[in-house]
């Protein structure tokens, strides 16, 4: 199990001052979790990290649920396996003639819009 936030791709981007890498570069992979026979102390376990969510995992390791900070439950999906694509910051220079006209998930990648 591996976890990927914001704040993981930030901190990568600033320690190695690279925007060319791939999740597992910066993923983080011992992230806090919280076991379902444990699921009480999930909201302690986030107080005491600072963390905004947590995984609930079963015994094999597998995300059963995810508990935020927010009281509304973030519910599971069905697992997809799809492409993606993460529109990030910069200066806008690279991309300009095209963002001046479309914004970035409009711009078309082949025959379809990159979002």
């Amino acid at each position: 199990m591996a976890s990927v936030t914001d704040g993981d791709i930030r901190r990568y981007i600033l320690r190695t001052g690279s925007m060319e890498a791939t999740a597992g570069d910066f993923a983080n992979y011992a992230p806090k979790y919280s076991r379902q026979v444990d699921r009480v102390n999930a909201r302690a376990l986030m107080r005491k990290y600072m963390i905004t969510a947590i995984p609930i995992v079963d015994a094999e390791m597998h995300i059963l649920d995810i508990v935020s900070r927010e009281e509304t439950p973030v519910k599971s999906r069905a697992s997809v396996s799809l492409p993606v694509v993460m529109n990030v910051g910069g200066k806008g220079t690279r991309l300009y003639a095209y963002t001046k006209i479309l914004p970035k998930p409009l711009i078309p990648v082949g025959e379809l819009p990159i979002a």
